[in-house]
């Protein structure tokens, strides 16, 4: 597996720099400034609607 459950890495999200850590094979946790926050969680939402759809 390529991003393994403990694995963890810096990015990139929209316009936001984010660590993505794997914490289960079916589970993420981004972290981000808290000045972000608001960005990032819109950007996933609308993300999430759009996989929906």
């Amino acid at each position: 597996d390529a991003f393994p459950a403990g694995a963890a890495s810096r990015t990139i999200l929209g316009k936001v720099e984010i660590v993505l850590l794997r914490t289960a094979s079916d589970a993420f946790r981004v972290e981000c400034w808290r000045s972000f926050s608001d960005y990032v969680f819109t950007f996933l939402s609308e993300a999430a609607r759009d996989a929906a759809a």
